[in-house]
Protein backbone atom coordinates (compact mmCIF):
# COMPACT_ATOMS: atom_id res chain seq x y z
CA UNK A 1 0.00 0.00 0.00
CA UNK A 2 0.98 3.35 -0.91
CA UNK A 3 0.53 6.84 -0.21
CA UNK A 4 0.47 9.88 -2.91
CA UNK A 5 -1.52 12.89 -3.26
CA UNK A 6 -5.06 13.55 -4.04
CA UNK A 7 -5.24 15.18 -7.83
CA UNK A 8 -7.95 17.18 -6.34
CA UNK A 9 -7.07 18.79 -2.93
CA UNK A 10 -3.76 17.29 -2.90
CA UNK A 11 -4.23 15.41 0.58
CA UNK A 12 -2.62 12.23 1.12
CA UNK A 13 -4.86 9.41 -0.19
CA UNK A 14 -3.76 5.49 0.04
CA UNK A 15 -3.55 3.90 -3.33
CA UNK A 16 -5.96 1.42 -1.94
CA UNK A 17 -8.65 4.44 -1.48
CA UNK A 18 -11.32 4.53 -3.71
CA UNK A 19 -11.79 8.27 -2.95
CA UNK A 20 -10.22 10.73 -1.19
CA UNK A 21 -10.55 10.85 2.37
CA UNK A 22 -10.31 14.62 2.49
CA UNK A 23 -12.43 15.76 -1.06
CA UNK A 24 -14.19 12.72 -1.76
CA UNK A 25 -12.90 12.91 -5.22
CA UNK A 26 -12.46 9.50 -6.97
CA UNK A 27 -8.58 8.08 -6.64
CA UNK A 28 -6.24 7.15 -9.72
CA UNK A 29 -6.94 3.79 -9.80
CA UNK A 30 -10.70 4.60 -9.28
CA UNK A 31 -11.19 7.13 -12.11
CA UNK A 32 -9.45 3.88 -14.18
CA UNK A 33 -12.20 1.13 -13.00
CA UNK A 34 -15.06 3.83 -13.67
CA UNK A 35 -13.46 4.49 -17.63
CA UNK A 36 -12.97 0.87 -17.89
CA UNK A 37 -16.74 -0.33 -17.02
CA UNK A 38 -17.95 2.83 -19.22
CA UNK A 39 -16.26 1.45 -22.02
CA UNK A 40 -17.18 -1.92 -21.45
CA UNK A 41 -21.05 -0.64 -21.23
CA UNK A 42 -20.69 0.84 -24.81
CA UNK A 43 -19.16 -2.25 -26.68
CA UNK A 44 -21.77 -4.06 -24.97
CA UNK A 45 -24.46 -1.59 -26.06
CA UNK A 46 -22.94 -1.31 -29.63
CA UNK A 47 -22.94 -4.87 -29.78
CA UNK A 48 -26.32 -4.80 -28.93
CA UNK A 49 -27.58 -2.55 -31.62
CA UNK A 50 -26.03 -4.64 -34.01
CA UNK A 51 -27.42 -7.61 -33.01
CA UNK A 52 -30.68 -5.60 -33.19
CA UNK A 53 -29.80 -4.26 -36.20
CA UNK A 54 -28.59 -7.76 -37.82
CA UNK A 55 -31.91 -9.38 -36.51
CA UNK A 56 -33.99 -6.56 -38.12
CA UNK A 57 -32.90 -6.93 -41.06
CA UNK A 58 -33.22 -10.71 -41.86
CA UNK A 59 -36.16 -11.32 -40.27
CA UNK A 60 -38.05 -7.69 -41.06
CA UNK A 61 -40.69 -9.65 -43.55
CA UNK A 62 -41.91 -11.95 -40.45
CA UNK A 63 -42.00 -9.33 -38.10
CA UNK A 64 -43.25 -6.16 -39.92
CA UNK A 65 -46.96 -7.30 -39.80
CA UNK A 66 -46.81 -7.17 -35.76
CA UNK A 67 -45.45 -4.25 -35.29
CA UNK A 68 -46.20 -1.86 -38.17
CA UNK A 69 -49.66 -1.32 -37.02
CA UNK A 70 -48.19 -0.58 -33.46
CA UNK A 71 -45.81 1.95 -34.93
CA UNK A 72 -48.70 3.59 -37.26
CA UNK A 73 -50.41 4.38 -34.24
CA UNK A 74 -48.34 5.48 -31.74
CA UNK A 75 -47.22 8.06 -34.98
CA UNK A 76 -43.64 6.69 -36.02
CA UNK A 77 -44.75 5.48 -39.32
CA UNK A 78 -47.09 6.94 -41.27
CA UNK A 79 -50.16 4.97 -42.78
CA UNK A 80 -49.62 3.91 -46.31
CA UNK A 81 -51.11 5.67 -48.94
CA UNK A 82 -53.07 3.36 -51.38
CA UNK A 83 -51.68 2.66 -54.69
CA UNK A 84 -53.76 4.05 -57.65
CA UNK A 85 -55.62 2.36 -59.04
CA UNK A 86 -54.42 1.03 -62.46
CA UNK A 87 -56.79 1.26 -65.58
CA UNK A 88 -56.33 -1.28 -68.01
CA UNK A 89 -56.35 0.95 -70.77
CA UNK A 90 -52.89 1.95 -70.12
CA UNK A 91 -51.73 -1.76 -70.10
CA UNK A 92 -50.12 -3.24 -73.18
CA UNK A 93 -52.31 -6.12 -74.47
CA UNK A 94 -50.18 -9.69 -76.02
CA UNK A 95 -51.03 -10.11 -79.10
CA UNK A 96 -51.09 -14.09 -77.81
CA UNK A 97 -53.65 -15.89 -75.40
CA UNK A 98 -52.83 -17.85 -72.48
CA UNK A 99 -52.85 -20.70 -73.86
CA UNK A 100 -50.28 -19.99 -77.16
CA UNK A 101 -48.06 -18.14 -74.37
CA UNK A 102 -47.52 -21.15 -72.25
CA UNK A 103 -46.87 -23.51 -74.98
CA UNK A 104 -44.54 -20.58 -76.62
CA UNK A 105 -42.38 -20.37 -72.85
CA UNK A 106 -43.70 -23.05 -70.39
CA UNK A 107 -41.97 -26.49 -70.27
CA UNK A 108 -42.90 -27.92 -72.74
CA UNK A 109 -41.75 -24.89 -75.54
CA UNK A 110 -39.10 -26.60 -77.86
CA UNK A 111 -36.98 -23.23 -77.67
CA UNK A 112 -33.88 -22.85 -75.22
CA UNK A 113 -34.61 -21.28 -72.08
CA UNK A 114 -33.09 -18.02 -72.57
CA UNK A 115 -34.86 -17.53 -75.91
CA UNK A 116 -38.32 -18.71 -73.55
CA UNK A 117 -37.19 -15.75 -71.14
CA UNK A 118 -36.49 -13.05 -74.06
CA UNK A 119 -39.72 -13.69 -75.62
CA UNK A 120 -41.60 -13.95 -72.46
CA UNK A 121 -39.42 -10.21 -71.24
CA UNK A 122 -40.32 -8.80 -75.06
CA UNK A 123 -44.13 -10.07 -75.43
CA UNK A 124 -45.85 -10.89 -72.53
CA UNK A 125 -44.58 -9.28 -69.36
CA UNK A 126 -46.46 -6.41 -68.09
CA UNK A 127 -49.10 -7.61 -70.66
CA UNK A 128 -52.79 -8.05 -70.66
CA UNK A 129 -53.64 -11.18 -71.34
CA UNK A 130 -56.66 -13.13 -71.84
CA UNK A 131 -57.63 -17.01 -71.48
CA UNK A 132 -59.40 -19.66 -70.37
CA UNK A 133 -59.12 -22.23 -67.79
CA UNK A 134 -60.55 -24.00 -65.15
CA UNK A 135 -60.24 -23.07 -61.39
CA UNK A 136 -57.90 -25.54 -59.28
CA UNK A 137 -56.85 -23.24 -56.12
CA UNK A 138 -59.29 -20.67 -55.06
CA UNK A 139 -59.81 -17.83 -52.43
CA UNK A 140 -61.73 -14.73 -52.57
CA UNK A 141 -58.29 -12.52 -53.57
CA UNK A 142 -56.97 -14.89 -56.14
CA UNK A 143 -56.85 -17.87 -57.99
CA UNK A 144 -55.26 -20.35 -59.83
CA UNK A 145 -56.15 -21.94 -63.32
CA UNK A 146 -55.13 -25.10 -65.15
CA UNK A 147 -55.03 -24.25 -68.67
CA UNK A 148 -53.78 -27.25 -69.66
CA UNK A 149 -55.91 -30.48 -69.35
CA UNK A 150 -52.74 -32.51 -68.45
CA UNK A 151 -51.15 -30.40 -65.93
CA UNK A 152 -51.10 -31.58 -62.58
CA UNK A 153 -51.00 -28.16 -60.78
CA UNK A 154 -52.14 -24.88 -61.67
CA UNK A 155 -50.66 -23.24 -64.51
CA UNK A 156 -51.06 -19.40 -63.18
CA UNK A 157 -51.77 -17.87 -60.42
CA UNK A 158 -53.66 -14.29 -60.38
CA UNK A 159 -54.23 -11.98 -58.07
CA UNK A 160 -58.04 -10.36 -58.41
CA UNK A 161 -58.31 -6.82 -59.21
CA UNK A 162 -61.15 -6.87 -56.60
CA UNK A 163 -59.60 -8.25 -53.29
CA UNK A 164 -63.35 -10.00 -52.56
CA UNK A 165 -63.92 -11.04 -56.46
CA UNK A 166 -63.05 -15.02 -55.88
CA UNK A 167 -65.65 -15.13 -52.97
CA UNK A 168 -68.96 -16.14 -55.64
CA UNK A 169 -66.41 -18.11 -57.58
CA UNK A 170 -66.37 -21.77 -57.34
CA UNK A 171 -63.45 -24.50 -57.81
CA UNK A 172 -63.78 -26.90 -61.46
CA UNK A 173 -65.33 -23.62 -63.14
CA UNK A 174 -64.19 -22.53 -66.15
CA UNK A 175 -63.71 -19.32 -66.97
CA UNK A 176 -62.43 -16.52 -69.03
CA UNK A 177 -59.86 -14.36 -67.15
CA UNK A 178 -58.05 -10.96 -68.12
CA UNK A 179 -54.87 -10.18 -66.23
CA UNK A 180 -51.75 -8.43 -66.18
CA UNK A 181 -48.85 -11.25 -66.43
CA UNK A 182 -45.48 -10.57 -64.36
CA UNK A 183 -43.81 -13.71 -63.74
CA UNK A 184 -42.68 -16.16 -66.26
CA UNK A 185 -43.91 -19.44 -65.42
CA UNK A 186 -42.21 -23.21 -66.16
CA UNK A 187 -42.28 -27.05 -65.25
CA UNK A 188 -43.05 -26.57 -61.44
CA UNK A 189 -43.88 -23.05 -61.03
CA UNK A 190 -46.99 -21.36 -62.20
CA UNK A 191 -47.15 -18.25 -64.25
CA UNK A 192 -47.91 -15.44 -62.06
CA UNK A 193 -50.55 -12.00 -62.58
CA UNK A 194 -52.06 -9.25 -60.92
CA UNK A 195 -55.34 -7.47 -61.76
CA UNK A 196 -57.59 -10.64 -62.15
CA UNK A 197 -60.81 -9.95 -63.71
CA UNK A 198 -63.12 -13.41 -64.51
CA UNK A 199 -65.95 -13.49 -66.85
CA UNK A 200 -67.68 -16.80 -66.23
Amino acid sequence: MAIGPCAECGGQVSSEAENCPHCGAPTTRRAQEIKKTKTTEAITGFGGLVIAGVILYYFWPLLSPLFLPFLRDIGIVSPTPPKPAIAAASIPTAADGLALIIANTGCKSSYSDDKKTDIFDRQYKDHLVRGTGKIVRLDKSSLGLQVNPGSLTQDVEITLRDPGAGYALQKDAIVRVTFRMLRMGGCFLAYGGDLGEVNQ
